[in-house]
């Protein structure tokens, strides 16, 4: 309704009516806050925490950035990889959209080509490390706590992996895109300077690293993700890569209650829907969907909105809620690749903001990647 208006004003409303008025149990709503979910977020927001401290993010900048420079030539791949890598560890919008835009700045890239080449980094980021967007640990909320509903990452990775590959030829076929002559990144030599501490800088990597090889072959060791993101928090607190007493004030808060809130709001309201309004095809319909509330909400808020139908669809239908999320979070985040500029902020886009997405045939591009995605997941 406003602006200025708090994102975690209208769920947490939400949440208050529906306890008052005992609509679900107040233990139901708040369930996903002590799962995996919660964990992971509270992991990925201090080790993103420790990857600033210790220099390890404005180091892969800086190598994204030269990468990306005006005349690297065959670099062009390798500047994604580089940049994809720092934004995995910003669970954060806002902070990856303020990384994102000092990217561009530093790299000498034209504007459109450093919001192709961000973007498809992002998608990138998002679409292979679980933990690089909130919307993701939201579905982890979702789902049981044990059984073979998990989200597994192998899981996500077997099944997204092509679009993983286009969004390294985009990325990198976006670095032709800029007409700027060729320099070197200023910033490189600045935050060099910076690193004081390269043991804690390769420690940092090692234990992000390890978290994400663990998670991945989780269905080999059998440990849930919030077991592995418990083990990576004691390790930074060990080795005091993350100071205990002072890492509260650049925790993104917000991003760690909505985690722990969104799902159980989500599960509430979504059986409330009617049934008529449970009858399309969810997979075919869930990229426009998620384009239409995209250029409304923030990304957190239009995926919510999408999985408050997609809960009781699956429901009413026997479906499998980890295979109809799957759909939902890529049109989500391939939303936020044709939509969204990198730097804009997480906000709504607006009409004029759509309008200019359907004249890039980049959009056209993903659009039709989705369809063909779609039918070659079984």
């Amino acid at each position: 309704m406003l602006s200025s208006t708090p994102f975690l004003l209208p769920p947490l409303l939400a949440l208050l009516l529906l306890c008052l008025f005992d609509v679900v149990p107040s233990a139901d709503l708040i369930r996903a806050a002590s799962g995996d979910a919660a964990l992971w977020a509270l992991a990925s927001l201090i080790l993103s925490q420790a990857a600033r401290q210790s220099g390890l993010l404005g180091t892969l900048f800086v190598h994204a950035a030269g990468r990306a420079a005006p005349g690297s030539g065959g670099r062009a791949m390798g500047a994604v990889i580089w940049l994809a890598l720092a934004l995995a560890l910003l669970p954060s919008p806002a902070q990856a959209a303020r990384w994102s835009e000092s990217f561009r700045a530093a790299s000498g890239l034209s504007l459109r080509a450093g919001r192709e080449l961000s973007g498809a980094a992002h998608l990138l980021a998002r679409l292979a490390w679980l933990p690089a967007h909130p919307a993701n640990l939201v579905a982890i909320g979702l789902l049981p706590s044990g059984g073979l509903d998990r989200f597994v990452a192998l899981h996500w990775l077997l099944q997204v992996w092509p679009l993983l590959a286009l969004a390294l030829v985009h990325g990198a076929a976006a670095q032709w895109l800029s007409a700027r002559p060729p320099r070197h990144p200023e910033s490189a030599h600045l935050i060099s300077a910076q690193i004081k501490d390269r043991f804690a800088l390769h420690g940092v990597a090692g234990i992000g690293l390890g978290l994400a090889v663990m998670t991945v072959l989780q269905p080999f060791h059998g440990q849930a993700p919030g077991q592995v993101a418990l083990l990576g928090l004691v390790m930074l607190f060990a080795l005091r890569w993350v100071p205990a007493g002072r890492f509260h004030p650049s925790i993104d808060w917000e991003v760690l209650i909505a985690v722990g809130l969104l799902p159980g709001l989500i599960a509430a309201l979504g059986f409330l829907l009617p049934e008529a309004a449970l009858s399309l095809p969810l997979a075919a319909t869930a990229l426009p969907l998620l384009l239409v509330l995209r250029a409304l909400f923030p990304a957190l808020a239009a995926v919510s909105l999408a999985f408050v139908i997609v809960v009781p669809w699956t429901g009413r239908l026997s479906a499998d809620l980890l295979n109809t999320a799957l759909p939902v979070l890529v049109s989500l985040h391939i939303a936020e690749l044709v939509l969204v500029c990198p730097g804009a902020g997480d906000r709504g886009v607006g009409g004029q903001g759509v309008l200019q997405a359907l004249r890039r045939p980049s959009t056209w591009l993903w659009v039709g990647a989705y369809y063909l995605w779609l039918g070659w997941i079984p």
